[in-house]
C-alpha cells in the first residue's frame, strides 16, 4: 500500500521537521484557521454579493495567502487544503502530508472515482449582476509527481447550482472539456509509482494533460511538489438570480499527501456582458446608377443583457449611415461592473458602378505622314461615381494609309476597375489622290488618242496636267523625267524625238506627307518618210492594206473617205485610237479596227449608261475611283448597254473601264 511505501519517508521528514519546523518560508505566507464568512468575502469581487456562508473544514486546512510568487501564479487569495495550511508555506522540499481525521465528501468521490479523506468544503450562497462569472484558481499536490495514474487521484471541485443548474454542477474543468482536474488528468503524462496509463486515459478523452502541469519537485514555495496552471472556473448564469457555490478538495483513497486548491483574492466576479445579435459582415454594392462613392447600409443592432445592473452602450457607427467605398470596422461596446464586451463586423462597400464613358470625333492632321491621337482628344466629359483612373484610346497611332474615317476606342477606367467604353471617329487628313491628263499641244486630228503622238504630223508634244486632291501645299516628282520640260513642276510638257512607248509616274505629296502616285502612257510613232522632207507614211486601209507616202497636207482627206486609214506604215505596230485615259475630242469619229465607247450623261448625278460601238462585245464593265479602286462591276451578258448607279458615290472623277477579248478602253466620267 501507498502508506506503508511512505513509512519510512515519513519518519526521516519528520526528524528534519522536528530539527528545522518550517524550515525555509519563501515569500508566500498564509494565515490559517479563517471563517467561512472571510474566505468567502475574499472571493468575491465585484457585482457579486454573498450570504449563508458555511464551511465544513479542519481549522488548520484553510487560510488566506499573500505573496505568491515563482510556481504559484496567483499572488493572493484563500487556500482550501486535506492537509495543513501553514505548511504549505515552505518550499517543495517540505514533505506536505497531514491526516486531518475527517471525512471525505460525495460529489469528490464521484468526481475522482475513488473514496474521499480530509475534506475542507467550503458553501456560500451568491447573486450575480451580470449574465455569467468566473474565478481564477490553481491546484498544487504532494501527490506530484511521483503518484500519478494510481488510485490515490486527489481531486477538487468547484460545484453551482441554481437556475440552470438542477443539480450541482462541476466548473472546474481541463480547459475546452468536460474532464474534472485532479492528479490524474494533469500531470507530467506519464504513470508514476506504479500507476497504470488507464486511470489517467479513464478521466476522458485527451487525458492526461501534461501541458497545464508544473513540476515544482525542487521549487520553492509552495510546498507542493507540482501544481497546474491557472485555471479560469466560468458558469452563465441569470442576473439577479440566487446560486449556490460548494468548492472542496480532499485525498483520494487514503489520507496521506496533501493537496490544496488556491482561488485569487476577488476573482469571483461577474463577466463584462455578453452581447447577442453581432451582426455577420455585410457587403453592398454602389448599384448601377450611383451617383457617389458610398452607400447607405443598416442592420439590427445587437443587445447585452441590463435586466439587473446597468449596462452602457456605444457604437461607432449606426444603421443608415453612408459608408465610403472599401472596408470600414463597425464597433459595438456594452460596459457593466464587470468590463466592456467588444462586438464588431466589417461593412464593405463596393464600387461596381461603371464610369460613363463619353466620346466625340476628332480630326486628325498628320506631320510627315504619321500622327497620334490623345485620350484627351477623343475624351467629352466621362465621368464616374468614385473617380476615373485612366482614360486610353485604341487605335492610337495612323499614317497615310489611315486617310479618312477611322473607329477608335476610348476605353474609360476607374479607380475600383470598372471600366467602360465608347467609340469615336478620327478623321485622318488626307490620303490624296491624283490623275494625269494629256493635253495636246494642237487639236489636229490624228485618230482621236491625245495620248499618241505622230512625230512628223499633228501635236508634236502634249502637256501633263495633273490634279492632286486631299490635302494642300502639294509637292511633284516626276519618273522618269526624260523628255519632260521638269522634274518636279505639276504639269511638264513632254516632247519625244523618238518612237516609242512612254510611261510617266507622277509621285504627289501633300503638307501632311501622305503621297499617292498615278501614270500615263504616251504611245509614239515616228511616220516622216526621210526620202522626202513634209511628207509622213500612212497605213492605207483598202482591200489590200499598203504604206503610202503622203503630204502631210494630205493626211486630213484620208481620214475622211477612206475608212480605217493609219498613220504610219502598215508593218508598224500601230498605236490604238483607244487608250488608256482617253475619249475622243476632236476630228471625225473614225471606226478602224477598234471603236470609242459611248457613256452617257456624262456628268452624271444619278444613273448613267455605257453603250457599245456595233460589232464590239464586251465581256465586264468595272467603275473605279480615280486610285483605281473597283467600286461596281457589272457583267455585259451578250447585252450591249450597261448602266450604273452612283447615287450613293461622293463628287469626283471616275474611270470606267471596260473589257473587250484583251483590249481595255476606259474613259472617263464625272459625278456632279
Amino acid at each position: 500500500m501507498k502508506t506503508q511505501y511512505l513509512a519510512p519517508r515519513k519518519l526521516m521528514l519528520a526528524a528534519l521537521v522536528v530539527a528545522a519546523p518550517f524550515q525555509i518560508f519563501a515569500q508566500l505566507s498564509v494565515s490559517a484557521n479563517k471563517t467561512a464568512a472571510q474566505l468567502a468575502a475574499a472571493m468575491v469581487g465585484s457585482g457579486v454579493t454573498v450570504s449563508n456562508a458555511t464551511l465544513n473544514c479542519p481549522a488548520v486546512a484553510n487560510g488566506t495567502f499573500t505573496g505568491g510568487t515563482n510556481s504559484l501564479d496567483i499572488s493572493s487569495g484563500i487556500l482550501l487544503t486535506s492537509g495543513n495550511a501553514a505548511s504549505v508555506m515552505n518550499t517543495a522540499s517540505f514533505f506536505e502530508t497531514q491526516a486531518n481525521g475527517t471525512a471525505g465528501d460525495a460529489n469528490l468521490t464521484a468526481l475522482s472515482g475513488n473514496a474521499t479523506f480530509d475534506a475542507c468544503v467550503l458553501e456560500f450562497d451568491f447573486v450575480p449582476l451580470g449574465d455569467s462569472i468566473k474565478f481564477d484558481y490553481q491546484f498544487g499536490s504532494e501527490e506530484y509527481p511521483n503518484y500519478t495514474c494510481t488510485q490515490f487521484n486527489d481531486v477538487f471541485g468547484f460545484f453551482i447550482s441554481g437556475p440552470g443548474y438542477a443539480v450541482p454542477t462541476n466548473i472546474a474543468k481541463v480547459p475546452g472539456t468536460n474532464i474534472p482536474v485532479a492528479i490524474n488528468s494533469v500531470n507530467g503524462g506519464s504513470p508514476t509509482g506504479a500507476g497504470v496509463l488507464s486511470n489517467c486515459t479513464g478521466m476522458g478523452p485527451g487525458s492526461p494533460f501534461p501541458q497545464y502541469f508544473i513540476n515544482n519537485i525542487n521549487g520553492p514555495s509552495p510546498a507542493y511538489d507540482g501544481l497546474t496552471v491557472v485555471f479560469s472556473a466560468k458558469a452563465a448564469v441569470t442576473p439577479c438570480e440566487t446560486y449556490h457555490f460548494k468548492l472542496g478538495v480532499a485525498d483520494a483513497s487514503d489520507q496521506a499527501l496533501s493537496s490544496g486548491v488556491f482561488i485569487e483574492e476577488g476573482s469571483l466576479t461577474v463577466l463584462a456582458p455578453t452581447i447577442t445579435g453581432c451582426p455577420s459582415d455585410i457587403s453592398v454594392n454602389t448599384g448601377a446608377n450611383a451617383t457617389t462613392c458610398s452607400a447607405q447600409v443598416t442592420w439590427t443592432e445587437p443587445t447585452a443583457d441590463n435586466s439587473c445592473l446597468d449596462v452602457t452602450s456605444s457604437s461607432t457607427h449606426e444603421p443608415g449611415d453612408i459608408f465610403p467605398v472599401g472596408t470600414t470596422t463597425v464597433t459595438y461596446s456594452f460596459t457593466n461592473i464587470g468590463g466592456t464586451s467588444e462586438c464588431s463586423f466589417d461593412v464593405t462597400v463596393v464600387d461596381n458602378t461603371v464610369p460613363t464613358a463619353v466620346c466625340q470625333n476628332y480630326t486628325l492632321n498628320l506631320v510627315n505622314g504619321m500622327g497620334t491621337v490623345t485620350a484627351a482628344n477623343i475624351n467629352n466629359g466621362s465621368s464616374d461615381n468614385c473617380e476615373i483612373a485612366t482614360l486610353s484610346v485604341s487605335p492610337a497611332d495612323f499614317t497615310c494609309e489611315d486617310a479618312g474615317e477611322n473607329i477608335v476606342t476610348l476605353t474609360v477606367t476607374d479607380v475600383n476597375g470598372n471600366v467602360s467604353t465608347c467609340d469615336a471617329t478620327v478623321t485622318v487628313q488626307y490620303q490624296p489622290t491624283c490623275e494625269i491628263v494629256s493635253v495636246p499641244e494642237n487639236n489636229v486630228y490624228t485618230g482621236g488618242n491625245p495620248n499618241n503622238i505622230y512625230l512628223g504630223y499633228g501635236p508634236q508634244s502634249a502637256t501633263l496636267d495633273a490634279t492632286a486632291t486631299g490635302g494642300s501645299g502639294f509637292t511633284y516628282s516626276w519618273s522618269p523625267s526624260t523628255n519632260l520640260s521638269c522634274s518636279n513642276c505639276e504639269d511638264p510638257v513632254f516632247s519625244p524625238t523618238a518612237g516609242g512607248t512612254y510611261t510617266f509616274t507622277l509621285t504627289a505629296t501633300n503638307s501632311n506627307g501622305c503621297s499617292t502616285t498615278c501614270d500615263i502612257t504616251f504611245c509614239v510613232l515616228d511616220i516622216r518618210d526621210p526620202n522626202h522632207p513634209n511628207k509622213v507614211f500612212m497605213c492605207h486601209n483598202a482591200s489590200n492594206p499598203q504604206t503610202i507616202s503622203i503630204s502631210v497636207n494630205a493626211v486630213p482627206s484620208h481620214f475622211g473617205p477612206h475608212l480605217g486609214d493609219l498613220l504610219g506604215k502598215c508593218t508598224d505596230i500601230q498605236c490604238g485610237t483607244a487608250a488608256k485615259g482617253s475619249y475622243a475630242e476632236n476630228g471625225p469619229a473614225a471606226i478602224p479596227s477598234v471603236a470609242e465607247i459611248t457613256v452617257y450623261p456624262n456628268p452624271v448625278t444619278g444613273i448613267f449608261t455605257i453603250e457599245l460601238p456595233s460589232g464590239i462585245v464586251g465581256k465586264e464593265a468595272v467603275l473605279m475611283d480615280i486610285s483605281g479602286r473597283k467600286l461596281q462591276t457589272k457583267s455585259f451578258a451578250g447585252a450591249s448597254k450597261l448602266s450604273f448607279d452612283m447615287t450613293k458615290e461622293a463628287k469626283g472623277i471616275y474611270m470606267i473601264e471596260v473589257v473587250n477579248g484583251t483590249d481595255v478602253y476606259r474613259s472617263r466620267i464625272v459625278k456632279d
